[in-house]
C-alpha cells in the first residue's frame, strides 16, 4: 500500500523522510505496537525507530524530536493520575508535539473502520485528512456531537414539542452540511461518511465507536487547564483509556490560519517529556 498524500500541504504531521518512533518492550503489547508501528512506517516509506521501554523520558524525548508519529502499546493507568495528567499517549502528545498512538487492537492488518469526532472548526479537515493519510484503505466516520442545551431552553420556555424536534433537525442538516464540506477539503469526500449526535461528547464517541466496531479512532490534542479538565473531564482520555480501539492523538498547537491546520510559525520545539506522575 502507498501513503496517499496530503491534500492540505506540508503541514501534514507525517512529513517526509522523518522516522515512526516505537516504544517497544517483550510484551504482548509491546508486539502488536512494534507490528503496527513497522505497517505505517512502510505506508510511509519511511524508516522504524525502535525505543527500549526503559529507555527513560530524556532518551524518548530525544529520539522522537524530529519522528513523524510515536507508537506507544497501550496500557491501562491509574485513574487518578489520568483524571489529573491524562493518559500516557496524550502526555506524549502534549510534551512531543507529535501525534501519538496508542495500539490497544492486534494489528492484524491495515486500519478499514475508522473514527475522526471533530469540532466544527478550522481544525477538522486537519485531522480528517490526518486518518485519511495514515489509514489508506479505510472507511472513516466524521463524528460532531451537538450540545442539547438549547433544547433545554426551548423546554423551559414552554415551546411545543414539534417547534423543539424542528429545531434539531435544523442544527443536524447545518452541522452535517458542514461536516461533508470539511471531508471534501481534506479530500476524503470518496471515503468519507458524516455523522451527527446529540448529547454528552465522550459517551457518544465511545458509543459510535463500539457501534461501528471501530479500529482506529483519531482525535485532536488541545491545551486545557487542569480546571478545565476536572470540570469537563477530557474525551480523549475516556478514548483511550476504554483500550477498545487503537487512538491516534494529534496536538493541536498554534492558531489556525483558516487553512485548517496549525500555523507553521507558532510550533514549538518540543520540550523533554517528563516521566509520569504516578502509575499503577
Amino acid at each position: 500500500m502507498v501513503a496517499v498524500p496530503s491534500t492540505l500541504g506540508s503541514l501534514l504531521p507525517f512529513l517526509p523522510g522523518r522516522p515512526v518512533v516505537v516504544l517497544s518492550d517483550t510484551t504482548a503489547q509491546g508486539r502488536q505496537a512494534r507490528l503496527r508501528a513497522q505497517m505505517i512506517a512502510n505506508d510511509l516509506g519511511v524508516r522504524l525507530d525502535l525505543v527500549p521501554a526503559d529507555a527513560g523520558p530524556t532518551r524518548l524525548s530525544e529520539r522522537s524530536a524530529h519522528a513523524a508519529l510515536l507508537v506507544l502499546p497501550y496500557r491501562s493507568g491509574n485513574a487518578l493520575a489520568e483524571c489529573f495528567l491524562g493518559t500516557p499517549p496524550e502526555r506524549a502528545a502534549r510534551a512531543l508535539a507529535i501525534p501519538t498512538l496508542a495500539v490497544a487492537r492486534p494489528a492484524g492488518g491495515a486500519y478499514r473502520r475508522v473514527l475522526v469526532p471533530v469540532k466544527l472548526d478550522e481544525g477538522a479537515a486537519f485531522l480528517i485528512d490526518t486518518a485519511r493519510v495514515v489509514a489508506a484503505e479505510a472507511r472513516i466516520r466524521v463524528l460532531h456531537v451537538l450540545d442539547r442545551r438549547p433544547e433545554s431552553s426551548l423546554w423551559l420556555a414552554d415551546a411545543p414539542e414539534l417547534d423543539i424536534r424542528a429545531q434539531r433537525r435544523r442544527r443536524a442538516s447545518m452541522a452535517r452540511a458542514a461536516l461533508d464540506r470539511e471531508i471534501a477539503v481534506a479530500g476524503a469526500a470518496s471515503r468519507g461518511a458524516s455523522m451527527v449526535a446529540f448529547g454528552h461528547v465522550a459517551m457518544r464517541v465511545l458509543e459510535s465507536a463500539r457501534t461501528g466496531r471501530t479500529q482506529l479512532v483519531v482525535v485532536g490534542q488541545r491545551s486545557r487547564s487542569l480546571i478545565d479538565q476536572l470540570l469537563a473531564g477530557s474525551t480523549t482520555t475516556r478514548v483511550v483509556g476504554a483500550g477498545a480501539s487503537d487512538v491516534l492523538v494529534v496536538p493541536m498547537r498554534g492558531r489556525p490560519d483558516g487553512t485548517g491546520m496549525p500555523t507553521p510559525s507558532r510550533h514549538t520545539a518540543p520540550p523533554p517529556l517528563h516521566p509520569p506522575a504516578s502509575q499503577s
